[in-house]
This record gives structure tokens, C-alpha cells and sequence, in this order.
């Protein structure tokens, strides 16, 4: 399942949801090797925070799913050049005194 792992596609997935903001997407897969891969990198960026919503599986046992997702504010935030809020609201202040310095 890692050789399905794929940064391009997983950049075109986060973009694409960035696009449809706040709505969720709704994927259709077949189970077919594109589809497959589709999925696997679904899964990876959910299980990072970058996206949420979950499958339904086809009952009829075949790799069918119906993938209902939306980008999350990590999400959006990885795709800014700049950090996004994330940067911001996570800026620490470090105060050093000046016998901290001498030493």
C-alpha cells in the first residue's frame, strides 16, 4: 500500500478541496488501480488532519467507495505558502534574561 503513496496527487486532492471550501466533495471509486490509489491517499491525508469525512463501502464486496470529504483548516494552512493561521497562533515568545545570556 505505500508504493500508492503519491505527493502530486495528494497536492491535486488538497487544491481541489481548497477550491470547494467549505462544501464537501463526494469521490466515487470503483475499486480500479487509479481509484485504489485515490483512496489510499484519501486515507493518509485524513489520518493526517488534512481532510475529513469518511468512507462508505460498497456492500456487494467489491473495492467500491464513496469517499464525502472537505478540506480542514490544517488542510487549507499546509497549501498557504505563508503557514496560515497556524503560523500565527502558534508563534511561542522565548524571553532570555541577561544572566541567562552571560552564562
Amino acid at each position: 500500500m505505500g508504493n500508492y503513496l503519491d505527493r502530486p496527487l495528494q497536492h491535486d486532492l488538497l487544491v481541489g478541496l481548497s477550491d470547494e471550501f467549505p462544501q464537501r466533495k463526494i469521490f466515487d471509486l470503483d475499486g480500479s488501480e487509479g481509484d485504489r490509489r485515490i483512496a489510499v491517499n484519501l486515507a493518509y491525508l485524513r489520518e493526517h488532519e488534512l481532510i475529513v469525512g469518511d468512507p462508505r463501502y460498497s456492500s456487494t464486496g467489491d473495492r467500491s467507495s464513496r469517499w464525502h470529504v472537505a478540506i480542514t483548516a490544517k488542510g487549507l494552512d499546509f497549501l498557504a505558502n505563508d503557514g496560515g493561521l497556524s503560523a500565527v497562533l502558534g508563534v511561542v515568545t522565548v524571553r532570555l534574561h541577561d544572566d541567562t545570556l552571560r552564562e
